[in-house]
């Protein structure tokens, strides 16, 4: 685990919603998602708290 890391942004309509984002951040060996955030928008910052999200994920995950 924690090995290789996979980022995507998925991207679907809501009718009557609108458009919303997906960004994830997935571990290569173990298949888990490690962090995702559902957002309006696809910019750098929405990114990057999505890799936060995983590397605290990671951090608590291996003190357990």
């Amino acid at each position: 685990m924690n090995q290789l890391w996979q980022t995507d942004f998925t991207y679907f309509k809501i009718s009557g919603w609108g458009w919303y984002y997906l960004s994830t951040v997935m571990d290569d060996y173990s298949r888990l998602i490690l962090a995702w955030k559902l957002c309006l928008g696809m910019s750098t910052e929405d990114v990057k708290e999505t890799l936060d999200r995983a590397i605290a994920f990671t951090i608590e995950f291996e003190e357990e």
